[in-house]
């Protein structure tokens, strides 16, 4: 019984690492240069840093979130309550739009449109909802649906380039194309 319980917290372990790790090799070993490659350094330092900011104030503000859904889930589970996560999932939403359209203006300056900053936030709201929906999964300890999640998120950054470099020239598809995929 204890070895099948051990083999059990190792195979769950290798599965979130692999789930964790495959999307940041894959950002940072083959689309984040690809796209360096095509735009330059200069414009590449800009969607870095725009970048930056969405996984900022997404951690932010996702983190309160999961934090309390986390520690809620056994008592709104047990008792057979609905919690007010949607509320403040609207909240958080509203919050990084806003924080993603200010941002995105102040870091683009005059090269900024309208468009731009619509993308910024669609990316910053899909961002803020696969991290909600991946604390569902882990408050379920479902290391297998997160690590599927997350292969396909990897398979929608290679779609979402391909889009990119042969179809439309905005780096912010590659994002947008790999999330919508994975929910």
């Amino acid at each position: 019984m204890e070895r099948t319980y051990f083999k059990s917290i190792i195979f769950n372990f290798i599965k979130n690492l692999m789930a964790y790790a495959l999307p940041v090799v894959v950002l940072q070993f083959v689309i984040q240069p690809v796209i360096a490659s095509k735009l330059g350094e200069e414009n590449n330092g800009l969607i870095l840093t725009i970048i930056a900011l969405n996984y900022f104030i997404t951690s932010i503000t996702a983190s309160i979130l999961l934090q309390i859904r986390l520690l809620q889930n056994e008592k709104y589970e047990k008792e057979i309550l609905v919690g007010d996560y949607n509320l403040i999932l609207l909240a958080m939403a509203i919050f990084n739009s806003f924080v993603m359209a200010v941002g995105t203006w102040f870091y683009m300056g005059a090269a900024v449109t309208v468009w731009d900053i619509v993308l910024c936030i669609v990316i910053a709201l899909l961002f803020l909802i696969h991290d909600y929906i991946g604390v569902q999964y882990r408050s379920e300890f479902n290391y297998t649906k997160i690590l599927s999640s997350n292969i396909v998120l990897c398979f929608g950054y290679l779609l979402g380039i391909l889009c990119f470099l042969y179809v439309l020239n905005s780096w912010k598809i590659v994002f947008i194309f790999a999330y919508v995929v994975c929910e």
